[in-house]
């Protein structure tokens, strides 16, 4: 157990690095439990601990960076699906918001229970498909019912769950990475 994580560490020049950027919320979460993974490594301890410190979700680093930037606009309705290891392993919740609230204005709509579990859960669609596809579903309920055309995610293992689910209720809402609905609005492509 943690031979991954030393090789991650192995594979980083943390004195060259000011900061590590995942856009999959698992990563993030991984990355920061590093740090407690290997807490009590004689070699390992003090870098992962430095490593943990450094690693962060494309949205906390974005919304920092682009506190003053002209983002664009997204003229569409938009909802945003949280995931479990950014919102419960990161603490991540307010930064995708408010990203995304400065691309859509009034046209964002919080989703019903946003700390439910979407049933993707890392492994948990293979492991148990019958409770991941009735987490699903309720999920889908949930971010479906304010009227949303567009559901916003920042992890790609709940972005692919997730799509399955509207694909097999044969929706035309779409589902998207962060990052994409952003690149949308600074590109105009959606405005």
């Amino acid at each position: 157990m943690g031979a991954p994580a030393r090789r991650n560490l192995d594979a980083f020049d943390l004195a060259s690095v000011d900061v590590v950027v995942t856009d999959s919320g698992g990563c993030a979460a991984a990355l920061r439990d590093d740090g407690q993974l290997l807490a009590e490594d004689p070699v390992y301890a003090s870098r992962a601990a430095e490593f943990a410190a450094k690693s962060r979700d494309f949205s906390e680093v974005v919304e920092e960076l682009a506190e003053r930037a002209n983002l664009g606009r997204i003229r569409e309705r938009i909802t945003y699906q949280d995931a479990c290891q950014l919102i419960h392993g990161c603490k991540v919740q307010r930064q995708p918001r408010a990203l995304i609230r400065r691309l859509a204005g009034d046209d964002f709509v919080e989703a019903a229970e946003p700390r439910m579990c979407c049933g993707g859960a890392g492994n948990h669609a293979l492991t148990d498909p019958a409770r991941a596809r009735e987490l699903r579903e309720r999920k889908l309920d949930a971010l479906l019912a304010g009227g949303a055309t567009t559901i916003v995610s920042g992890n790609p293992g709940c972005l692919m769950h997730l799509d399955r689910g509207l694909r097999a209720r044969g929706s035309r809402v779409r589902i998207v990475h962060l990052a994409q609905v952003l690149d949308e609005a600074l590109q105009g492509s959606r405005g």
